[in-house]
């Protein structure tokens, strides 16, 4: 790495990605399946799957054949700023907690721990988390489209009662619910376990908390704040049209800032009680059969505690921020809302949602300040607040006050600078792989030579690239002679996006 990450030179995709690719290169079978016997009595066990690699974990399936019994062993990424132990028993307390008190389908947990060694590294010791493996296939919005409508009204009532459920679930402050020091089958609450502050803080080396708060507005406001002080950060998240994104990031921050600091909107400011959420619930994390029934929902390493006001529909069932098929997009909530029948028990708290709809878009920009242009620009929130197009609005915002040009200004100036220092990192980074990439080339070329004076290399039609079929030849020391053992294997996955 060539500078320690800070918020003026927070770490790149392209080093977050490197770092996380050594390390599931480390993880050490072996170590794994000893962890897991060590946890059931010593019996045989086996590695059932391919590893599963997330953004957040590394996930090994692992079967214990003479009792059928499969767990998964989940190990966390390495973090910038370690909070991995923290996720991991956050994520005990919680799904034990909602063990006792719902009927939420969640993992068991077997056993958790840390200052366990399972990857080749011997310098470093990981956290982990055991499980059950709960059947079933996550859902994705292509199987969901392609349930019928039974299936689909089938799946959507789960999940409201799913979500009913959690709305049941109240406690006197924000936070995230972690395991009592003395006794793990006790819980307390503390600072709540944020995802966008988890992922600044991977990138730019500082620890942020949020503590526990006892009032709705003090969220709400430290939500805000987030909010405010995400641009600075989020070039990391630009696409190549850095100007346009910022352009509408600068307006869409105004505009939230101001609907919800408008003391007319006393929806920001009622207590109305605080409320446990998974975060996000992506579809990803819903388990499902071939009937639309849900098996589990897994993933709840960053769940929080949140103000009612926040705790609204999954983001993908209100369709928020979908501009690709969203005819598709609004029939799913539209579909959700008629499986809420007025009987069903989450009823009461969509009606909730529903009656403060306009609220509640400008809530999911709180909740995903990295996607804020994206959800305050999408055609049905944009469409609440203003009747002009969107450039001769953005015009106007910028030509009203020159202080927001020159700050516009500035902005994309420290983009652009930092474009350059990364994409000059990225170069720096390949230049030492060239000489390699070369060897390999010229070894596959002269391959290819030998294989063709020979006779011996494949080229009907419908034959694989022969550079294919030699460059693992070329890796291993090969010949390209045929051999007797393949050494293929393929596996069936486990998805798994929070992961």
């Amino acid at each position: 790495m060539y500078f320690a990450p800070s918020p003026e030179h927070p770490c790149p995709d392209h080093l977050l990605d490197s770092r996380t690719k050594s390390f599931q290169a480390s993880i050490n079978l072996d170590l794994v399946k000893d962890l897991a016997r060590r946890h059931n009595d010593d019996k045989f066990c086996r590695i059932s799957e391919a590893v599963q690699h997330g953004y957040y974990f590394s996930c090994i399936s692992v079967t214990f054949p003479d009792e059928g019994k499969e767990w998964v062993v989940r190990i966390p990424v390495p973090t910038t700023v370690d909070k991995t132990w923290e996720m991991i028993q956050s994520e005990v307390a919680t799904t034990r907690y909602i063990q006792r008190h719902t009927s939420i389908p969640v993992p068991t947990v077997h056993a958790y721990g840390k200052d366990e060694r399972l990857t080749n590294d011997d310098t470093t010791l990981q956290s982990y988390i055991i499980t059950d493996r709960i059947s079933g296939n996550p859902l994705s919005l292509d199987n969901l489209l392609v349930l019928n409508r039974e299936k689909r009204a089938r799946l959507f009532s789960q999940l409201g009662d799913a979500l009913a459920q959690l709305q049941e679930l109240t406690f006197p402050t924000t936070g995230s619910l972690y395991p009592d020091e003395k006794d793990d089958t006790k819980i307390h609450i503390g600072p709540s376990l944020c995802q966008w502050e988890v992922d600044i803080s991977n990138r730019d080396g500082v620890k942020h908390e949020r503590p526990p708060l006892t009032t709705t507005w003090d969220s709400i406001h430290l939500h805000l704040g987030a909010l405010a002080r995400g641009p600075a950060l989020r070039k990391l998240f630009y696409s190549e049209n850095g100007r346009e994104r910022i352009t509408r990031e600068m307006f869409a921050l105004d505009a939230i800032t101001r609907h919800v600091e408008d003391k007319r909107h006393t929806f920001w400011r009622e207590d109305a009680g605080f409320t446990l959420n998974h975060s996000g619930l992506y579809y990803q994390n819903i388990l499902i059969d071939g009937k639309g029934n849900i098996q589990g929902i897994i993933n709840w390493s960053k769940a929080e505690i949140l103000p009612r006001q926040l705790s609204g529909p999954p983001t993908w069932i209100l369709c928020v921020g979908n501009e690709d098929n969203w005819q598709e997009y609004d029939n799913v909530w539209a579909e959700f809302q008629d499986a809420i029948h007025p009987s069903h028990p989450y009823r009461k708290h969509l009606q909730y949602y529903l009656d403060n709809l306009e609220h509640a878009y400008f809530a999911t920009t709180l909740r995903w300040p990295r996607h804020i242009a994206d959800l305050y620009f999408w055609r049905r929130f944009y469409d609440t607040q203003h009747d002009k197009p969107i450039d001769e609005l953005l015009v106007e915002f910028f030509d009203k006050e020159p202080a927001r040009k020159e700050e516009l200004e500035r902005r994309i100036a420290e983009h652009r600078e930092y474009a350059v220092e990364d994409i000059g990192q990225r170069a720096g980074a390949l230049s030492t792989e060239l000489p390699k990439l070369l060897e390999l080339y010229v070894k596959v070329r002269d391959l290819i030579v030998n294989a063709t004076t020979a006779g011996i290399l494949c080229t009907e039609p419908c034959a694989s690239d022969p550079l294919e079929l030699l460059v693992p030849l070329v890796e291993s020391g090969g010949s390209p002679l045929p051999s007797d053992d393949s050494g293929r294997s393929g596996n069936a996955s486990v998805a798994d996006e929070s992961i």
